[in-house]
């Protein structure tokens, strides 16, 4: 199944829990627009990068609940404009989580969410590619999903499972974060971080 196809499943299991995510989405990044992205990244996108960004790369618009514009629990999608200024005040492999690659070859790093704190990036070489949450805390472990297409299934499940939902309010995702990372052993795994690692 496409990334364009997995993103549509997404959004319904999204919608069929109450989001109202798919109203404010802006249609994202043009084949114009890609190119120029990938210019100003200087490096080539992957497919599955390029069918993300083709659906959320010019984010969302303005609203002030944040369930509006997250698809999983207190990660916002970044558009394009924000991952430019982002990457290049994290272009480094320890906070974006390229260094649990093969770094003996060129890593390029794509942060697709943050939480202001953390990301979650798609991260790639030239033979091999994962989505990563990469958490700088030795008491915590990163995850690592080993395609975008799994990373986007893994976010249905919680959807479908009930493992995340829209709170009261309306204002936010909420969820049950113990069930989040059992279910994440389905789709994942856990790393631990060495103490060797720079901060």
């Amino acid at each position: 199944m496409s990334i364009d196809l997995t993103i549509d499943g997404l959004l319904l299991a999204m919608a069929d829990n109450g989001s109202r995510i798919s109203d404010y989405v802006i249609p994202g990044l043009g084949a114009d627009e890609l190119r120029e992205a990938e210019e100003k990244m200087e490096s080539s996108f992957p497919e599955d990068l390029k069918q993300f960004l083709a659906r959320f790369g010019n984010g969302f618009r303005e609203t002030e609940k944040k369930a509006d514009t997250e698809v999983m629990m207190d990660f916002m999608v970044l558009p394009f404009e924000a991952v430019v200024r982002f990457r290049s005040r994290y272009a480094n492999t320890i906070v974006l989580g390229g260094d649990l690659l093969d770094t003996r070859l060129k890593v390029t790093e794509y942060p697709l969410m943050t939480s202001g704190a953390e990301f979650i990036s798609f991260v790639w070489s030239e033979d091999s590619s994962a989505v990563v949450w990469k958490v700088n805390d030795y008491a915590s472990n990163s995850k690592v999903w080993t395609s975008l297409q799994r990373f986007l299934e893994y976010l249905i499940e919680c959807w479908n499972r009930k493992v995340y939902w829209i709170d009261r309010d309306n204002d936010e995702i909420a969820g049950d974060y113990a069930a989040a990372m059992q279910l994440l052993l389905e789709f994942g795994r856990q790393v631990k971080r060495e103490k060797s690692d720079n901060p």
